[in-house]
């Protein structure tokens, strides 16, 4: 009889966390456009493994491009169960490429820059501003209050989140519902 092999405690390689989705007026007109704002964290071990170190390994093992892509939408929420799609999924993707620094002021070989969706690179200064740029989003949508109708709504966004497999990561996939604003259209 085989031997019962122990439990592994494995940890969840990312997670979706403070989600925050505001909405700039609770009530509107039929030909009113308003904002809805989307704000959101990935935490976990892909947070937590995007450091200097790591960087530099993947670096020396030719892997110099990470990217993270964000699908990003807003679902109306139709007899509590059902949901109907206001805005279709946009997709934000962040990449992340480690460079040998030639910087004096940085104590490290190699370094991060970080390229936004709309390719945008910026250099941050320490780990932690690294990891903020890459792993926090924040999306801005315009709704017109004729694509809900008129009547009360909730308002729910739908965010998934997918990554490649790396030197210091194992490729993942997560998705995960905010919790709904109320909007009443008149």
């Amino acid at each position: 009889m085989p031997r019962p092999k122990p439990p592994t405690l494995q940890k969840a390689l990312a997670t979706i966390s403070d989600i925050r989705l505001a909405a700039s007026k609770e009530t509107i007109a039929l030909d009113e456009t308003f904002n809805v704002t989307l704000n959101f964290k990935m935490l976990g071990h892909l947070r937590e493994t995007f450091v200097q170190t790591a960087w530099e390994e993947a670096y020396d093992a030719h892997d110099t491009v990470m990217r993270m892509r964000y699908f990003v939408g807003l679902d109306k929420i139709v007899g509590g169960l059902f949901r109907k799609k206001v805005i279709e999924p946009v997709t934000l993707a962040r990449t992340a490429k480690f460079y040998w620094s030639r910087n004096p002021e940085l104590p490290h070989r190699i370094w991060v820059m970080i390229i936004n969706q709309d390719q945008i690179p910026r250099l941050p200064n320490s780990e932690d501003e690294a990891r903020e740029l890459f792993f926090n989003v924040t999306k801005v949508f315009s709704i017109l209050g004729a694509d809900l109708g008129r009547g009360k709504h909730s308002i729910s966004a739908r965010i998934k989140a997918k990554w490649g497999r790396h030197s210091f990561i194992e490729h993942g996939t997560i998705q995960k519902f905010s919790e709904p604003i109320r909007v009443h259209c008149r």
